[in-house]
């Protein structure tokens, strides 16, 4: 008995698994409804991010520094063991991370001042060009202070500043305890943006250069090259 018993075993534990799709399915069809459920969450905290994040831009360069020429029947050995490139480029780097320099792309671009589209939930920056309206600053009080305005464009000839109803009218110049201004409207279509409501900055040169200067990340490319990415 007890070898008929073994035998039976055997024969069980050589037989292979069984597999059915069906009893699979109804063995994990109560996790289904949890699954498409935390897929469509997903896909919906995806859309969301790529909605709403600000977005961010980096750019990348190089940039060569020629090597002096040196003077005829100099020893090549002496100049490879004694050159000071490396103390050169350190110096370039930190010239190029100044505020300085910050200053001169501020300038030239047009950034100090900054202009953003409000929106229902997110509000964009955009580009001084993408702006339908260009503030023209006339006089500063003091140049180290931020000024701010909330404007509200009416139609293509008036806008309100802040919560005041009284119009004022594009190149109409205004005067506020920082200084005087006035709005210039530009050839681009308002209505294009979720709302008509804009929020124009001015930022002290000094502080957005700092920050401008800080964000800026310069490095050689190898220990032998007069390249720098920046």
């Amino acid at each position: 008995m007890n070898q008929e018993l073994d035998n039976t075993q055997e024969i069980q534990r050589d037989k292979p698994n069984s597999f059915s799709p069906r009893e699979f399915l109804v063995k994990h069809l109560k996790y289904i409804p949890w699954l498409i459920l935390s897929a469509a969450l997903f896909l919906a905290l995806a859309y969301l991010k790529l909605r709403y994040s600000p977005v961010i831009y980096q750019v990348s360069s190089k940039l060569l520094f020629k090597k002096e020429s040196k003077a005829a029947g100099q020893d090549r050995l002496t100049d490879l063991f004694l050159s000071n490139e490396s103390q050169n480029l350190n110096d370039e780097i930190q010239i190029l991370k100044s505020s300085g320099i910050a200053k001169r792309i501020i300038k030239n671009l047009a950034l100090q001042t900054t202009y953003v589209s409000e929106g229902n939930v997110k509000s964009y920056q955009l580009h001084p060009l993408e702006s339908p309206l260009w503030l023209d600053i006339i006089s500063l009080k003091d140049t180290n202070q931020y000024v701010s305005f909330k404007v509200n464009i009416i139609d293509q000839n008036k806008l309100s500043i802040g919560e005041s109803k009284d119009p004022v009218f594009f190149g109409q110049s205004f005067e506020t305890p920082q200084g005087k201004f006035r709005f210039i409207r530009r050839p681009v279509d308002y209505h294009q943006y979720e709302s008509s409501l804009f929020n124009i900055t001015y930022h002290p040169l000094q502080d957005l250069a700092n920050g401008l200067a800080g964000s800026f990340n310069i490095n050689t490319v190898n220990d032998y090259s007069n390249v720098l990415q920046i």
